[in-house]
């Protein structure tokens, strides 16, 4: 079969790997970049012949469509259903969603945890899981959420029966890998609830908390004693972060386990991350919802209401006190970057009042956001419960002032569905600022613009982590509450960026009460990164 070779493009966009769109005498991608763009000249093309035989084959000895499973789903409008290849879906999870920004939590583990795993599928569920979810994954990139419902499912098929039998025997139950692959399997019941329009299943995460009692009961010294120790400090940290935010959003008490990782938190040897340290104040703050709703239903006029609040009043004020010491104590690349004005940002991009904050990266962002919405929660409790005379409306404003500044970190100036053209395109902006590289700006980056790893973490993960943000937000921005905690027209800035980030990720209109499991983010957030280290 001939193939012709790459297509043309300037030097430049070809030695980038991105698309050209050959214009004369410079390509304008490369003007729009501030790169000098090398021209055109290249030798003549030289025809290629690439052996089909093996792939016709293959082909030819695929059994008839008639013959195939009939399981597979069928839907009104069938997407393309191009192979994927096990290396290239593993590849795409892991840079997109495993080693792509900062404190990534349990999916950090997975790179060591995969190079530590033997081949046979039978001893290792991990690379199973690892390769089924990251075809979903790259499927709805490719073709929307109607991917999910193709064949990749056999994948996920094999990749289940490969952890039943993994949690089944003795050895591979304790084994840190067998762990992760339930962790990821939590990860991906979290987004397809979510194009289901479902609450998410907690069945993987509650075997997570099973197999995290054995992977902590084995105390054998084997080859993945390292990957042992780090699950063992980082898999407490997913399941407590999962479940202060379970319990914030749904009033229900944390649960008797929570409250052993909340102590272990506090009694570790190494100080916990700048997230699992806000979690542990997520806790106590979740206590305090109980026992504010308990005050809400108790009558004033019994006699031990004055003394419960004036209890609950204090431990109040010890959260806040805590949370102003969680600010304080951050390392300096946390810090949001104040960017004001077309000479900080691309103009396209949709900002709050004119400005927005850079952060290093998007579990950074939502980790501030965790933190404004703790202090929104109070405020709101306070209010409820002590009047307005105790509530400053002004720092309440400014909470919310600042989650609307954080909204275009994540979208930029984004519109339309995700696709693969959006690692590429170069018309999409975000807001960025160079101080906050871990490795500093790379000389072939122009001033205000993303490194490529930055970059792609950003639009794979950031409208999932702003739809998590808005949702929590909007739940706690109750109309009778919006003049104590809005400016005015906030609310419609507000729900016109949860529109556009629904229509990012196929999710289509912007009916709210269909997200009340969001988490994804509230549950998808914490498995893409928010328990990070």
């Amino acid at each position: 079969m001939v193939n012709h070779g790459r297509s043309g493009g300037c030097a430049t966009c070809r030695r980038r790997r991105v698309k050209c769109d050959e214009a004369k005498p410079e390509c304008r991608r490369c003007e729009k970049l501030g790169v000098p763009c090398e021209g055109y000249d290249r030798p003549p093309t030289r025809l290629r012949f690439r052996n089909e035989n093996q792939k016709l084959a293959a082909r030819a000895a695929r059994p008839p469509k008639h013959e195939r499973s009939a399981s597979i789903s069928s839907i009104s409008t069938p997407s393309p259903r191009p192979s994927l290849e096990p290396d290239t879906t593993v590849e795409f999870f892991l840079a997109h969603y495993a080693t792509a920004g900062r404190c990534l939590g349990a999916l950090e583990l997975l790179v060591p945890a995969l190079a530590s795993t033997p081949s046979h599928p039978s001893k290792a569920p991990l690379p199973l899981v690892v390769s089924a979810v990251g075809r979903g994954m790259l499927s709805v990139w490719r073709h929307g959420p109607a991917a999910l419902r193709h064949p990749h499912s056999e994948a996920l098929g094999a990749a289940l029966a490969a952890v039943r039998v993994a949690v089944q025997d003795p050895l591979e139950r304790s084994r840190p890998t067998t762990l992760l692959a339930v962790v990821v399997l939590q990860f991906y019941e979290n987004i397809v609830s979510t194009y289901n329009r479902r609450r998410p299943s907690r069945t993987h995460f509650d075997g997570a908390i099973s197999l995290s009692s054995a992977v902590h009961a084995d105390a054998t010294s084997d080859t993945d004693s390292h990957l042992r120790n780090a699950v063992r400090t980082l898999i407490p940290r997913y399941l407590l972060h999962f479940e202060v935010r379970t319990s914030l959003r749904t009033g229900r008490p944390l649960p008797d386990a929570a409250s052993v990782w909340v102590e272990d938190q506090k009694a570790a040897s190494v100080p916990p991350s700048p997230v699992a340290a806000l979690d542990v104040i997520g806790a106590s703050i979740s206590r305090l919802q109980v026992a504010f709703v308990r005050l809400c239903t108790r009558p004033r006029s019994s006699p031990s209401f004055a003394t419960r609040l004036a209890a609950w009043q204090l431990a109040v004020e010890a959260a806040e006190s805590q949370l102003a010491a969680w600010a304080a104590t951050l390392p300096t690349h946390w810090h949001p970057v104040w960017l004001v004005g077309p000479d900080d940002f691309d103009p396209s991009i949709p900002t709050y009042a004119g400005a927005c904050d850079a952060y290093a990266a998007c579990q950074v962002a939502s980790a501030w956001n965790s933190w404004r919405l703790y202090g929104v929660a109070l405020a709101k409790m306070k209010f409820a419960l002590l009047g307005a005379q105790d509530v400053h409306r002004q720092d309440i404003q400014d909470l919310v002032d600042n989650i609307c500044h954080s909204l275009p970190f994540y979208l930029g100036n984004r519109t339309r569905v995700s696709s693969m053209a959006d690692f590429t395109d170069l018309d999409i902006h975000l807001p960025y600022h160079p101080s906050l590289e871990p490795e500093g700006l790379p000389e072939h980056v122009g001033p205000g613009v993303p490194s490529a790893r930055h970059r792609r973490h950003v639009l794979a993960q950031g409208p999932w982590h702003a739809m998590g943000v808005m949702v929590w937000l909007l739940r706690l921005v109750a109309e009778e509450d919006s003049p104590l905690l809005l400016r005015p027209g906030q609310l419609d800035w507000i729900r016109t960026q949860f529109g556009r980030t629904l229509t990012m990720l196929w999710l289509g209109g912007d009916d709210l009460p269909c997200y009340h499991a969001l988490g994804v983010l509230g549950s998808t957030r914490e498995a893409l990164g928010d328990s990070g280290s």
